[in-house]
């Protein structure tokens, strides 16, 4: 995903030595929080999907309030919060393995994928797989957001598919058992883990759709800790991600840019605009954006979510 990104930066800033360093959503908090407490040297730059752990980062304004010059191109979107920034807008998707699940089975959007699994149990039981929605933040916020937006319609499914669903912590396991055959389906999984590794011989396997009826689109952002450890290279890198040369790296990364002037033609993926054609307009997003009730109202949620598993 960043390669392209370090490239061009390095085109301009060459100077500037980037690393990056991989971890799961909320470990990079975790990695900061603990590296500020002892003083040590942390990172200059924090991008997560992490939704709750962004929240309780405003809480502490931990985040620098940098303005930056890019935000008059983009929409409301890009600025969740002071000092955080929107890097892609990522769309959660259905997947599938073509010899496993029948094709009168393979379902164009939630409702569909649950009325299947409802009349066909044998086809679906222990196949089904998702991120685990109180063991993932990224999972977490995704769930949350499309019961926000669907409500009881949300529990229902979820009360048919969960004694059905293995979940999982990252959509890189899900594409695995997928391949194999080991799950059928696989719901809200990540499109920018998917569409990289779509050549010709994984389409033979895999099949894939939008959701229909509400599509879930990731939000993942990006901030300047206070104790960053390269506050101006941090500044520079965070303006050239929100460039159209940036957005565009990151397309060609396999993220999902949102600026309205990337080229779809020249990305990896898709761009925000081509997810809303393809899904039939905004009224079918579902932004997985920032709702402060996910740290009062949670855990209560999560607690939930877990027990239509059992």
């Amino acid at each position: 995903n960043w390669a392209p990104v370090i490239e061009g930066f390095n085109q301009l800033y060459p100077w500037i030595k980037v690393s990056t360093l991989d971890l799961n959503s909320g470990e990079v908090f975790e990695r900061y929080y603990a590296e500020s407490a002892s003083g040590t040297e942390t990172a200059g730059l924090l991008v997560s999907g992490a939704i709750d752990k962004w929240l309780e980062f405003d809480q502490r304004e931990a985040a620098v309030a940098y303005e930056s010059p890019e935000l008059g191109e983009l929409p409301d979107f890009a600025q969740p919060m002071p000092g955080v920034y929107t890097v892609s807008a990522d769309p959660m998707v259905i997947v599938y393995n073509k010899h496993v699940l029948p094709e009168e089975l393979w379902p164009a959007g939630f409702e569909e994928l649950v009325a299947n699994a409802e009349a066909n149990p044998d086809q679906f039981d222990g196949k089904v797989t998702t991120y685990h929605a109180a063991e993932s933040s990224f999972g977490f916020s995704i769930a949350w957001a499309f019961e926000r937006a669907r409500g009881d319609l949300a529990w229902e499914g979820w009360e048919v598919l969960g004694p059905m669903t293995r979940a999982e912590p990252s959509s890189g396991p899900m594409l695995e058992k997928l391949t194999t055959g080991e799950y059928a389906l696989g719901y809200f999984m990540s499109g920018i883990v998917l569409f990289p590794k779509l050549d010709e011989q994984m389409q033979q396997i895999i099949g894939w759709n939008f959701f229909a009826d509400g599509t879930p689109l990731f939000i993942r952002s990006m901030g300047i800790p206070k104790d960053s450890s390269a506050p101006n290279s941090a500044r520079l890198m965070l303006d050239y991600i929100l460039s159209s040369q940036g957005q565009l790296g990151f397309g060609k990364g396999g993220l999902t840019p949102y600026r309205e002037d990337v080229p779809e033609e020249e990305v990896l993926g898709f761009t925000y605009q081509s997810v809303v054609e393809a899904i039939g307009g905004e009224e079918n997003v579902i932004l997985i954006d920032y709702d402060e009730d996910m740290l009062t109202k949670g855990e209560e949620f999560q607690k939930r979510w877990a027990a239509t598993l059992q």
